[in-house]
């Protein structure tokens, strides 16, 4: 399970660089309000990317997602989005 918390910490740095025009941010206490009241997603996987900053998956009951980046300033940046998330459980035997 471990290897796939690096992949997604990974994918999500690769994300983080992409245009400012082509992500949404505000503070970070704003963007996770709208999360929770409009999607009802919540954080279910945090780490730091190894450029500094916080990256988070945000996840809601009907399979909704969201990754977020915020800098060391508290500006959070909606980096990618998307729908049929689940969490995934290890399963004895798989490297994951």
């Amino acid at each position: 399970m471990r290897h796939v918390a690096y992949l997604v910490i990974g994918i999500a740095a690769i994300l983080a660089g992409l245009p400012a025009f082509a992500q949404a941010c505000a503070p970070r206490d704003a963007v996770v309000a709208r999360l929770a009241e409009v999607y009802d997603e919540v954080a279910r996987l945090r780490g730091l990317t190894l450029g500094g900053e916080m990256m988070e998956i945000y996840l809601a009951p009907s399979g909704t997602w969201t990754v977020v980046v915020t800098n060391p300033g508290g500006i959070a940046c909606v980096v990618a989005a998307g729908e049929g998330g689940e969490v995934i459980e290890a399963v004895e035997g798989d490297p994951a």
